[in-house]
């Protein structure tokens, strides 16, 4: 349903009717929601004489102020913006969906690497596992399968990686979808909904896309495999209706379990904001689903009273 214009470059005939066409489609896009914590992912990075180490990327999530503090990961080096340009112009702040250049002080070029993410200080935490669903072209010549050596992009970054698929096949067959785990060689930064392309090894052939679900997931065994997937679906499914509460107490009831969640582990497995990550926090707490068992350290329910049961059977029986 898209309009097709007729453009000449060279004569210029067309030229103002697909500036109109383009301003409005770009009229009828939403906004984009500004739930998530800033990241940019790192796509260039040069000095310029007299400021220092300048970055390249699009803004993906969030907003990136001058002055404000930063990090970049998996590094964990902290830097501070100097200033920004988005589109050649100078700016006090960068919003998601723009492209942006990022003057950064306390970092030297040397230091910086295109496929870095540069996100809000002490927000998101480097990974090096985690579950997806991924679709397998119908165009693929072959399944694919566990513990086959893959190619992920994500972001701006290529990093190796082995798949363990989450059914009892052990493959995903052209056309299909399905959960799989993706254990990387290096680590990266992601969030939960972050798209990726999977290119086979060799030859270097795009064959499957997919979709972050867990970006901290834990290793599992085969016996793991159900339990794992009931609880993938279920944050696939809280995606699909926006329920954060729902995701909030998926992670703390399956990835917590009794040992329990901080606050800053939920802001790194969810990517949210710490405004929208405590207003989920607070309708769970509400509903009595999670107990806060100190300051900001969470447990969900089930977990909670399983806990207590054990601790009194234990002095109970001393």
């Amino acid at each position: 349903n898209a309009p097709v214009l007729a453009v000449s470059a060279k004569t210029g005939d067309g030229i103002e009717n697909l500036k109109q066409a383009l301003g409005e489609t770009a009229g009828k896009i939403p906004d984009r929601k500004n739930e998530s914590v800033a990241r940019l992912p790192i796509d260039r990075s040069f000095t310029v004489r007299g400021f220092g180490a300048v970055v390249t990327g699009t803004l993906v999530a969030g907003e990136i102020a001058a002055g404000s503090e930063m990090e970049l990961l998996p590094a964990g080096k902290k830097v501070k913006v100097r200033g920004l340009q988005t589109h050649g112009k100078t700016v006090d702040a960068a919003r998601a969906g723009q492209r942006t250049a990022i003057n950064l002080g306390g970092v030297d070029h040397a230091e910086i690497e295109r496929g870095m993410v540069l996100s809000e200080a002490d927000a998101l935490r480097p990974t090096q596992n985690f579950d997806a669903e991924i679709e397998v072209l119908a165009s693929a010549k072959k399944n694919l399968k566990s513990r086959q050596r893959v190619r992920v992009h994500l972001g701006a970054i290529e990093a190796l990686a082995r798949v363990q698929v989450l059914n009892d096949r052990g493959e995903i067959a052209p056309g299909e979808k399905d959960f799989a785990q993706l254990r990387l060689e290096t680590p990266v930064a992601a969030v939960p909904g972050e798209r990726f392309i999977v290119r086979s090894y060799s030859p270097q052939i795009t064959v499957a896309g997919g979709r972050v679900a867990d970006a901290h997931a834990a290793r599992y065994y085969r016996k793991d495999t159900a339990r794992t997937r009931r609880f993938l679906q279920g944050l696939a499914d809280a995606e699909a209706t926006g329920d954060k509460t729902k995701t909030v107490r998926l992670f703390l009831e399956t990835a917590g379990g009794e040992s329990g969640l901080s606050f800053g582990d939920l802001r790194a497995r969810t990517g949210w904001r710490d405004s929208v990550l405590r207003k989920a926090l607070d309708a769970n707490l509400e509903k009595k689903s999670i107990v806060e068992t100190s300051a900001n350290f969470y447990l969900a329910r089930t977990p909670f009273e399983n806990l207590k049961e054990k601790t009194l059977l234990e002095i109970q029986a001393h």
